[in-house]
């Protein structure tokens, strides 16, 4: 065999775009602001050979893998109490008061003249 016909990683058929498409993978994982920013993340290839009886041929297999960054956690606070019967849990203190941020209904005032009521009045 000349050494133009040995196999290599460069013309290995389908490495390079399932090598690409878990790169892009990690690139992703990588941005995301749900990942932890410095946690590892990984590309594997794996070329599996399974040759024959008679050792002349072999069957090929490659696969892309990529091992991604876990979501963080998202923390939260759980109020744990008893109702009386049985114990309960809620996302809210209960002990906090509701606030109501609702903005109440302005009465105008007698002496006070809207811009759109005087504009009216004008054109009559």
């Amino acid at each position: 065999m000349s050494e133009q016909e040995f196999l290599s990683l460069s013309n290995l058929a389908g490495a390079e775009e399932l090598f690409n498409q878990e790169l892009e993978k990690v690139l992703a994982d990588i941005l995301d602001p749900n990942k932890k920013a410095d946690a590892v993340r990984s590309v594997t290839l794996t070329y599996t050979i399974k040759p024959n009886e008679e050792r002349d041929t072999a069957a090929t297999e490659i696969k892309a893998s990529s091992k991604l960054a876990a979501r963080t956690a998202h923390k939260s606070r759980l109020y744990v109490g008893h109702d009386g019967k049985k114990a309960v849990a809620a996302q809210d203190d209960p002990r906090q008061r509701n606030l109501d941020f609702s903005k109440p209904e302005a009465e105008e005032p007698e002496n006070v003249t809207s811009i759109n009521q005087k504009k009216e009045n004008e054109k009559k």
